[in-house]
């Protein structure tokens, strides 16, 4: 709200500044205000940029956490993955020991 009373206000004064340039009342006067004008307009131009930026900001937000839900989510099925494999690896070893014991055995049959 205030930031829109201060564009207008700004709009009004310098429009009312360069009337007073064309009829020649207080040419430096006129230009001072103008330059004060100026200098509210680019503050008004710089909040501006400045909610942009804080938009652009809370978006990259938005993205960041996304990417760490997507990064959690990866991390938790590298995580079923390994137990998985890790299942594998104790049946196989499972399987090796007693496909070993049967071989053993067949050696000493035949030995």
């Amino acid at each position: 709200m205030i930031f829109k009373w201060t564009i207008s206000r700004c709009e009004k004064t310098t429009l009312l500044k360069k009337s007073e340039l064309k009829l020649g009342n207080g040419e430096d006067m006129a230009e001072e205000e103008i330059r004060d004008s100026h200098a509210e307009v680019t503050i008004t131009i710089h909040v501006t940029m400045i909610k942009n930026l804080k938009e652009d900001l809370m978006q990259k937000e938005k993205r960041l956490a996304k990417v760490s839900d997507e990064k959690l989510q990866a991390q938790n099925e590298i995580i079923t993955l390994q137990s998985a494999c890790q299942a594998a690896k104790w049946k196989l070893e499972s399987a090796n020991s007693a496909h070993a014991k049967e071989l053993k055995i067949l050696r000493v049959d035949f030995a």
